[in-house]
């Protein structure tokens, strides 16, 4: 395992831990911790098994189009399936800020 996985790792981890713990926080109550880690799930599959998805046909690791004139099949790189991943994970946390936002403003 290379060094810059398992820091990758590590830091997903650490994203989706501190996610858990500041919904915990913020709405009072320990329940929202395995569902935030439910949603956190797909990101964190797709930082830390990246190959496992490269050669994935069945889905969107190694389709890259079509536009009605045949298929066009190609093996996604494992560092694009990782930022797909990160950007998920960041886009989750984003959703929350905005929802935290809101209930804010509305209080």
């Amino acid at each position: 395992m290379s060094k810059t996985l398992l820091i990758s790792r590590a830091a997903s981890l650490l994203v989706a831990l501190a996610y858990a713990s500041l919904a915990s926080w913020h709405r009072g109550n320990v329940a929202v911790v395995p569902v935030v880690f439910l949603l956190c799930l797909c990101p964190l599959a797709l930082i830390w098994f990246p190959k496992a998805w490269m050669n994935y046909s069945g889905g969107w690791g190694s389709y890259t189009g079509g536009l009605g004139r045949g298929n066009n099949y190609a093996t996604t790189p494992p560092f694009m399936v990782s930022f797909m991943g990160w950007f998920l994970l960041f886009l989750l946390g984003g959703l929350y800020l905005i929802d935290a936002y809101w209930k804010l403003l509305s209080n």
